[in-house]
């Protein structure tokens, strides 16, 4: 798998996709504006996650691992035989699942948050 850029993971999905099919679509759009939108896709999709601005929902899935591989900050694994249940209840079944999980950062982000968190409390019980 080629590595690729954290950011333009998302052109991937399934929105992403669709962007790029319908800047494909209009042939008044040059390349260069349509390069343009697709960086902006890019910046705020990472900017959406990153704030917390998506609604948080809360999935079970049992299945077997067939593959998972993790390079340049990316997990990929492939599932046979998905069974999710969302956390309204609902149950979806699957033959093969794909998750391709990129990291943005946000963890490091919590982990100095943490840790400065820790810092200033130590030094008020001084």
């Amino acid at each position: 798998m080629a590595s690729q850029e954290p950011d333009k993971h998302y052109r991937r999905t399934s929105i992403g996709l669709a962007l790029i099919a319908a800047l494909d679509e209009l042939p008044a759009i040059l390349p260069q504006l349509a390069e343009k939108i697709r960086q902006h896709f890019d910046r705020e999709m990472v900017n959406a996650l990153r704030s917390q601005r998506v609604i948080r929902k809360r999935m079970n899935f049992k299945a077997r691992c067939h593959t998972y591989r993790f390079c340049d900050d990316r997990w990929y694994f492939m599932l046979k035989d998905v069974k999710v249940k969302t956390d309204s209840g609902r149950s979806i079944k699957a033959d093969w699942v794909t998750i391709d999980a990129v990291s943005t950062g946000l963890e490091e982000e919590r982990r100095m948050l943490k840790e400065l968190r820790a810092g200033s409390k130590s030094k008020k019980k001084r």
